[in-house]
C-alpha cells in the first residue's frame, strides 16, 4: 500500500481538478492508498510541457515518488515561467489562465502577444522538435530516479505532421489520446474535461494498470462500457 506522498500526478488541464471525491487524480490516490487525500503535483490549464517539466523537477527534489502519472499536452503551446495557458484558443477566444496575481492587469497585452506569435512566429517543426527533446530528457530523468511505476497519458492526437503518439521507453503509455473521449461532454460542468462517470472509469483503469504493471509498452484504458 502506498502513502499519499508516494503518488505524483502532473500535467495539463486533464489533471487539474483533484479535490472532489470523483476527480480521477483524487480517486486514484484513494485506490492506491486506501484513504482520502489529494496527490502531489498539479494540472496546468492550457500550459505547455515546460510547466510539467518544472513541476516534476521541483517535486523530485522533495521526494522521489513510487507512482508517477504524467498527462502530456500538445506541442504548440507557448512555454512560460509563469505557467500561462497560452495556446491558439486562449489567445483568441477565452481568458488566459494567469496564476501570477501581479500580471493580471496585462491580460490584453499577453493575449495579443500570443496571437501575434501564432500568426507571425510560430514554427510547428520547432514545437515538435522541442517536445521530442523533452520526452528524451524525461526518459533519462525517469531512469536516473528509478521511479517504480510510471503512466504516460497523451491528452491530444499528434499535431502538425506528427503521425504517431510517442511511446515511452520508461513506463507505460496509453495508446489513444484522451481528448476524443470527452468531445461530447459538456465542458462547462466537466471535471478534467470528463463526466463524473468517465473520471471514475479513468481512475480505476489506471489503478488496474498499476496493479498489473507491465513495466513498459502501451496499455488500453478500456473506458467503453
Amino acid at each position: 500500500m502506498f502513502s499519499h506522498d508516494d503518488i505524483l500526478i502532473i500535467g495539463d488541464s486533464f489533471a487539474k481538478h483533484r479535490d472532489s471525491d470523483s476527480d480521477w487524480p483524487k480517486l486514484l490516490c484513494k485506490l492506491l492508498t486506501g484513504s482520502d487525500g489529494i496527490p502531489r503535483g498539479r494540472g496546468f490549464s492550457g500550459a505547455s510541457w515546460w510547466s510539467t517539466r518544472k513541476c516534476l523537477l521541483a517535486e523530485l527534489e522533495v521526494k522521489v515518488p513510487q507512482v508517477l502519472v504524467l498527462c502530456h499536452t500538445e506541442s504548440s503551446r507557448i512555454p512560460s515561467d509563469y505557467d500561462f495557458g497560452l495556446n491558439v484558443a486562449s489567445s483568441t477566444t477565452r481568458n488566459v489562465d494567469l496564476p501570477a496575481e501581479s500580471l493580471k492587469s496585462y491580460v490584453p497585452e499577453i493575449k495579443s502577444a500570443a496571437a501575434q506569435y501564432y500568426t507571425y512566429l510560430h514554427s510547428s517543426d520547432y514545437a515538435n522538435w522541442a517536445q521530442a527533446a523533452w520526452y528524451t530528457e524525461l526518459e533519462n530523468i525517469l531512469i536516473k530516479h528509478n521511479i517504480p511505476k510510471v503512466v504516460h497519458l497523451h491528452c491530444f492526437a499528434p499535431y502538425y505532421g506528427q503521425s504517431l503518439l510517442h511511446c515511452f521507453k520508461v513506463g507505460v503509455t496509453n495508446f489513444g489520446p484522451l481528448w476524443p473521449l470527452c468531445r461530447d461532454v459538456d465542458q462547462t460542468t466537466a471535471r478534467n474535461h470528463f463526466s463524473t462517470d468517465q473520471n471514475i472509469k479513468i481512475a480505476h483503469a489506471i489503478n488496474n494498470t498499476l496493479v498489473n504493471y507491465p513495466g513498459t509498452g502501451e496499455f488500453d484504458m478500456k473506458l467503453s462500457g
